[in-house]
């Protein structure tokens, strides 16, 4: 038993990647394989007077954070970090599995509707800030939008796209879907008086499609281009930390 209780908080502990550890004060990143941005040395330099804390789990999403049972862990890992660190700071980027695969899949193996299980989805991203802030006393909250589908189409060519070439929601459905959770969680973060980085306007051009830019030089990479978008980001997150 006590060296399973080891084992456990060696895998929690080891999830956590530490930068900057003479800052002033501690801040820390939670979020899905998107959220590894926050690695890039445009932001771990930038933000040199804070403590930096990035955990960044891969296939993490929204709809697992009420699943302490996950295939991730990720409710069990983000936990265990705000619980350990005790931040100042709490950065969330979140959503993208969700609303470019997860709820669609779900809804095309159940008898709920998109809306329904969207609705879910969205309440337990609200549910669990909400809980955590109280819990460990966090200071002041920011919300990241969920970056936009980048792929139109997915390829059997790698593991994301074998999963995700399943559904049949088109790239427009998943794109207004990622953009109706970032309205919604504008709206949830101006009543609970959080932050919210919106992105959205940044990326994408007049006609509404993501600009050349932000496409990683790989055709089936599903993240935003890591220089560009580190860029973007530090650039409008100076202004709010």
């Amino acid at each position: 038993m006590l060296l399973e209780t080891i084992k456990n908080k060696f895998f929690l502990s080891s999830k956590i990647r530490k930068f900057n550890k003479e800052g002033k004060n501690k801040l820390l990143v939670i979020g899905d394989s998107h959220s590894e941005v926050f690695l890039n040395e445009n932001i771990i330099n930038a933000l040199k007077e804070y403590q930096l804390n990035v955990v960044s789990i891969g296939g993490a999403t929204v709809s697992g954070l009420a699943n302490p049972n996950s295939k991730t862990n990720a409710k069990k890992v983000f936990e265990y970090s705000l619980k350990k660190i005790k931040p100042k700071t709490l950065i969330s980027l979140l959503g993208e599995v969700d609303t470019g695969f997860l709820i669609w899949h779900k809804a095309e193996h159940s008898k709920l509707s998109i809306n329904e299980i969207y609705k879910n989805t969205l309440n337990k991203y609200q549910d669990f800030i909400i809980n955590n802030m109280r819990k460990n006393k966090i200071s002041k909250i920011i919300i990241i939008s969920a970056p936009l589908p980048t792929i139109k189409k997915y390829s059997l060519n790698n593991e994301v796209g074998n999963i995700r070439s399943k559904i049949k929601a088109t790239y427009e459905q998943r794109k207004k879907l990622t953009m109706k959770f970032n309205e919604d969680l504008f709206n949830f973060c101006k009543k609970k008086k959080f932050i919210f980085l919106d992105l959205t306007n940044d990326v994408i051009d007049k006609n509404n499609n993501i600009k050349q830019e932000f496409f990683s030089n790989s055709p089936f990479d599903h993240h935003y281009k890591k220089e560009v978008y580190s860029k973007l980001i530090i650039e409008k997150l100076k202004k709010l930390l």
